[in-house]
């Protein structure tokens, strides 16, 4: 997935790109325009709620955020013991211990 980089626009009232969308019949000057009005390329215009301007920003690093997720799942069930016999609670120690083991890693890499 491409990093769109999606914030709110310079008027209060938008989001923004900094990538450059395929809009064909858009030139160049209406290009620089919407950068120079709106402080990027549009996504989303009249937005009427600041909140809403933070939340439709967020959505490209929240959709990452959910495949990494279950990416991050799918490791686990990997690791997981093969047994046709599993306790719910053996499931979540197991869970928790992988999950703790991966948050040490990256808590590492990032001090």
């Amino acid at each position: 997935m491409e990093n769109q980089n999606w914030k709110p626009g310079k008027n209060g009232s938008s989001v923004v790109s900094d990538v450059k969308p395929n809009r064909p019949t858009y030139s160049e000057h209406d290009f620089e325009s919407e950068k120079e009005y709106y402080g990027g390329y549009i996504i989303a215009e009249s937005i009427p709620d600041k909140q809403m301007d933070d939340l439709i920003a967020g959505a490209p690093k929240m959709l990452q955020d959910r495949i990494n997720d279950r990416k991050a799942f799918a490791e686990i069930l990997e690791l997981m013991p093969e047994t046709d016999e599993y306790d719910p609670g053996d499931i979540l120690m197991q869970i928790e211990s992988i999950a703790r083991g991966r948050l040490f890693h990256v808590n590492k890499a990032t001090e």
